[in-house]
């Protein structure tokens, strides 16, 4: 359906939680290795979702010299992260659904404090 495709220089922003420990590929791009940062996020959900709501699940992307500019290789499961980015070419799942991956571009973040048991606001992250 024409009116669900996302534009992929369109600017999102999303905020929600690390699920997983992020996972660094290679891929070969023009015959040069460039690293690419793989994770996923739940979303947050809004204010006036019901409590049995579920959190969407968004994969992202942060790909070769970005990795150090948004600090995003810093990132630990359970992190609060806000992210800007693009969506990427559309993907489909063994099931057949449609999906994008986000490409992020910014990355801004709370760690959590292991000595303290408690979040800790760390701003890192640069627009690229």
């Amino acid at each position: 359906n024409p009116a669900t495709k996302l534009k992929a220089e369109t600017n999102e922003v999303m905020t929600g939680n690390l699920g997983g420990a992020p996972e660094m590929q290679t891929f070969k791009v023009k015959g040069q290795d460039v690293p690419v940062l793989m994770f996923s996020i739940a979303k947050n959900l809004p204010k006036d979702a019901p409590k049995e709501a579920l959190p969407e699940w968004q994969r992202c992307q942060v790909w070769g010299k970005n990795i150090e500019k948004t600090k995003a290789n810093e990132l630990v499961k359970g992190d609060w992260i806000k992210l800007t980015g693009h969506y990427g070419k559309e993907h489909k799942t063994e099931a057949g659904k449609a999906f994008r991956d986000l490409i992020v571009t910014d990355c801004e973040m709370k760690k959590k404090s292991l000595s303290k048991g408690k979040e800790e606001e760390v701003t890192k992250g640069m627009k690229v």
